[in-house]
């Protein structure tokens, strides 16, 4: 289906590619950043071929985002390419491979969305350092004692999760929502946060009846 307005709040990450048939792999710094490699399979479909890269750096738990494609003419309307790929928490990363319908058009462009769902994800006393969360869905996750030390939470989805004795020094909460989290340290936070105007690192934090959790 095309998508003339392509919403960026609506997704978990954005990888940004442009292909051109001359070739030549595509790669992106940071956390969640993959390598795309195009390749002609006969004179109607590329072939893009990339590696899933973790959301957290080792030695932490290791955490697989999903995948999605999307095709584009003219980088205004972007239509789905193929079915998005589930990740996986714990293992090791695989090598993912779509196809795309190049037969009407002489260049391609290409974006590959990196899409954190983790809702009720049992993630207690893990090692989830300068993990790249930012604009994750981790509704209900349980994070109890997690270190999220340097975590890169930015508009993501924490409503109602478990935060309780989780490490959370020098973690970027900007644009977050934590309606309804456990723990004991937001209620500080949020004394802070009322005398700031409600702003965390320069951004608002959705963070109304935080002090609900209170009382562990």
């Amino acid at each position: 289906m095309p998508m003339s307005a392509f919403n960026r709040s609506s997704f978990a990450a954005f990888l940004l590619m442009m292909l051109w048939l001359s070739g030549g792999a595509v790669a992106l710094a940071g956390q969640r950043s993959v390598t795309l490699q195009p390749g002609l399979t006969n004179g109607t479909q590329l072939q893009v071929v990339w590696r899933s890269q973790s959301v957290v750096p080792a030695p932490g738990l290791q955490i697989f985002p999903d995948y999605q494609l999307h095709t584009s003419t003219d980088l205004t309307n972007w239509v789905l390419t193929g079915e998005r790929l589930t990740g996986n928490i714990g293992g090791t990363n695989r090598l993912f491979s779509m196809l795309g319908d190049i037969s009407s058009r002489q260049m391609a462009f290409f974006r590959l969305e990196s899409i954190v769902e983790l809702p009720g994800a049992d993630l207690i006393g893990e090692d989830l350092a300068e993990a790249d969360f930012s604009g994750g869905n981790l509704f209900g996750a349980n994070l109890f004692a997690a270190n999220l030390h340097r975590a890169h939470l930015r508009d993501a989805d924490l409503t109602g999760a478990d935060l309780r004795f989780a490490n959370l020094t020098n973690a970027d909460l900007s644009g977050a929502s934590l309606f309804a989290a456990k723990d004991q340290s937001l209620i500080s936070m949020l004394s802070v946060l009322i005398t700031s105007g409600g702003i965390l690192n320069n951004r608002p934090v959705d963070m109304p009846f935080a002090c609900a959790s209170k009382g562990f």
